[in-house]
């Protein structure tokens, strides 16, 4: 369980850099960019997602999904763990009908089965969060790329992972994180205005 668990561990940033490199627009070549005289800027996804509001949000939400499924595994690793020792302890072994011997046979082998289904399903659940954490967090950026690439009259704002070498001048990821913030909190502003909205019934009719 415990190499299990570290394994996992390792899942949220690879799956967080590699799916979004698969997102971006391409490799864009400096020849390209001096050709056409685009003004871009550069974003490091892998800050916007360890600082941004919304990046420590969904972290933490998947942190907590993944503790829960833990504790459930857990949970029946050690009920298995309980029954093998019994049924490996001659004594015990002895002391008991076999009729209770095969009943207990039984429980061990419904128990492994659950606890491989249950792993298998946890590594799905954990690839599943993280593509749609990957997915949230990259539409977030798209809009606050946006304003900044407004408000700095830039054409071009891309992952700074399909750049081989980049000059520190371009980057914007501090100005794409902090408009993040704000669309962040705007949106939970709206949510909370939206909660507390009374219900209106149309009683014309």
């Amino acid at each position: 369980m415990k190499k299990f668990r570290k394994n996992l561990s390792k899942h949220f940033n690879t799956l967080c850099l590699g799916l979004f490199v698969c997102m971006s627009l391409g490799t864009f070549t400096a020849a390209t960019a001096a050709e056409s005289n685009l003004r871009i800027g550069l974003v490091n996804f892998k800050e916007v997602i360890e600082t941004s509001k919304i990046g420590k949000q969904e972290q933490e939400m998947y942190e907590n999904m993944k503790k829960q499924i833990e504790s459930i595994l857990t949970e029946k690793q050690d009920e298995f763990t309980k029954i093998s020792k019994k049924l490996e302890d001659e004594d015990f072994r002895d002391s008991q009908k076999p009729e209770a011997i095969k009943k207990l046979e039984d429980q061990y082998r419904q128990l492994g089965q659950e606890l491989a289904q249950g792993q298998n399903q946890y590594y799905q659940a954990l690839q599943q969060a993280n593509f749609k954490i990957l997915q949230r967090i990259a539409e977030v950026v798209a809009k606050a790329s946006e304003e900044v690439a407004s408000s700095k009259d830039l054409d071009l704002i891309l992952n700074d992972d399909n750049a081989f070498f980049n000059s520190k001048k371009l980057d914007v990821t501090k100005d794409v994180i902090a408009q993040m913030d704000v669309i962040s909190e705007q949106e939970l502003k709206d949510a909370l205005n939206n909660a507390d909205s009374p219900l209106k019934l149309d009683m014309s009719k």
